[in-house]
């Protein structure tokens, strides 16, 4: 479901001064109260609004899968993504587990001699080589990466929903955001998300 601007804009109305009666929405909207009705009828019956008798209009916080859901399929990856982490597939162990460590993520992306996204390597990946190695700083990360298939990728266009549905179905913490299949572009991870949808429920939902 998809509110409408006049919807967004009655609901932000009434988070901040509930409760709040039709009349002084229509009088804040500068429209009439018959022109509202179909909008607070809409609110009302999807539980984004509670209404009281002779009170008002109340926010209903137990509404709030309604906006998430718009929101999650509103939102590209784009818009949420944030800088990659890559490492050549020639760089060391050592050197790569440095540089995670360095910019604190979680996993880096690999990037073959034509700087084309080749894998993905974790902090676990990198350990589990090296600790059976004492050699780490001649062998390469693309000995502890793991390939990634064309499949495992995301484009910015896609949807939040579909970033989400992907994180959950492997076992990394971030995923590549690959533009036209082979530029590498950014990264989203599940801490991204949780903090993007933090900060549009602290302002009522999304914009």
């Amino acid at each position: 479901m998809e509110l409408s601007e006049r919807q967004q804009e009655i609901l932000r109305i009434v988070k901040q001064e509930e409760p709040i009666t039709s009349q002084e929405l229509a009088h804040r909207l500068n429209i009439t109260r018959a022109a509202l009705r179909a909008d607070l009828a809409v609110l009302t019956m999807t539980r984004l609004l509670e209404a009281k008798p002779r009170v008002g209009y109340f926010y209903n916080t137990e509404g709030s899968p309604i906006w998430l859901k718009n929101l999650l399929w509103g939102t590209s990856v784009g818009e949420v993504q944030g800088v990659p982490v890559a490492v050549h597939e020639n760089t060391s162990l050592y050197d790569a587990a440095v540089k995670l460590f360095l910019e604190n993520v979680s996993s880096l992306f690999v990037l073959g001699g034509d700087s084309i996204l080749k894998g993905q390597a974790s902090a676990r990946d990198l350990l589990k080589v090296m600790l059976g190695n004492g050699d780490y700083n001649r062998l390469p990360v693309s000995v502890a990466m793991n390939p990634i298939p064309g499949h495992l990728w995301l484009n910015p266009a896609d949807k939040l929903y579909v970033a989400i549905k992907a994180l959950l179905e492997r076992e990394y913490e971030d995923l590549p955001v690959v533009y036209n299949e082979t530029e590498l572009v950014g990264r989203i991870n599940r801490a991204g998300i949780l903090r993007f949808i933090a900060e549009k429920a602290e302002k009522g939902g999304p914009d």
